[in-house]
């Protein structure tokens, strides 16, 4: 089962069992923040080709794709460089 499938799974849980719900829900939300986090995001690419400066989707810091960061230094967001690497 692959992370995004046990997060649905979950969620279809919550809705038929309401005991705790208030705790079902505060983990559903911090799995989501993992799935979210795990889940490669392409980097936000701001200026020319010339002058790149590629920032982070989740947390907007700056990434350095010279460093062969697979994820954020600040928030651990996994970045997905396929488009600027030409992979």
């Amino acid at each position: 089962m692959k992370p995004r499938e046990a997060l649905d799974h979950i969620k279809q849980r919550i809705q038929v069992n309401t005991a705790s719900i208030e705790e079902t829900h505060e983990a559903l939300h911090v799995i989501q923040n993992l799935v979210d986090k795990s889940t490669q995001q392409k980097p936000v690419i701001i200026g020319s080709p010339a002058d790149y400066n590629e920032r982070c989707p989740n947390c907007n810091e700056r990434v350095d794709i010279f460093a062969d960061s697979r994820f954020c230094q600040k928030c651990g967001q996994a970045l997905d460089w396929s488009d600027i690497n030409g992979e």
